[in-house]
């Protein structure tokens, strides 16, 4: 079964829950009453047929999974938010006008909250770059370093989940930091091969068309 987004494309239910059932049977979802309602509640969306086109309400439970710093959940959930990317899960049908947003925005912090208490609630696609960058410290494993770097990858090169300002710098400092501080030379490898990809990609989007 498929699930419809409101722009049109279709994602596997499959795809979801298998990282949402994997995130449920977890210690800590049975310790977290947060992570757990949030996983049911995503399940029970997509079984009901209706989560395609609330985005924002499917990623939490990914989010928060990435947060219990668990590394079986940050693989499963970094996985399961490259997927999504490739099938423009996360372009969201009402996106905040660009020219409504500081420059730059402000980065989102627990539970999607903003740094600024009275400014505007950060993007889906702000909110998904934080929860993935915040995967990546100097102690973190190296198969999760690899599933950050893979995500952002996929979130920068996408043609319709669009990546910009403090976003974007974000994205490509954690795809950096990985290479820096990797020892796994597969790692080092994927990073900087990412990194000069991402790198071509955003001086492409800035060239002016000749006259």
């Amino acid at each position: 079964r498929n699930l419809t987004m409101s722009q049109g494309h279709t994602v596997s239910v499959v795809l979801i829950s298998s990282a949402l059932e994997t995130i449920r049977s977890s210690k800590e979802a049975k310790r977290s009453p947060q992570l757990k309602a949030s996983v049911e509640h995503a399940l029970e969306m997509i079984k009901a047929g209706q989560g395609g086109d609330r985005p924002r309400e499917v990623f939490e439970p990914l989010r928060l999974a990435c947060e219990t710093r668990n590394e079986k959940l940050m693989i499963a959930s970094l996985d399961c938010i490259s997927k999504l990317i490739s099938y423009s899960f996360f372009v969201e049908a009402t996106p905040s006008h660009p020219a409504s947003l500081p420059s730059p925005p402000p980065s989102p912090g627990p539970g999607g909250r903003t740094s600024q208490s009275n400014g505007p609630p950060p993007s889906l696609v702000d909110l998904v770059v934080h929860t993935i960058t915040a995967c990546h410290t100097e102690t973190t494993a190296d198969s999760v370093s690899l599933q950050v770097v893979k995500a952002l990858l996929a979130l920068v090169l996408s043609p319709t989940n669009l990546v910009h300002q403090s976003s974007l710098l974000k994205a490509v400092r954690a795809v950096y930091n990985v290479f820096l501080t990797s020892s796994d030379p597969v790692n080092q490898t994927v990073a900087q091969g990412g990194l000069t990809q991402m790198i071509h990609h955003v001086f492409s989007r800035c060239k002016v068309p000749s006259e």
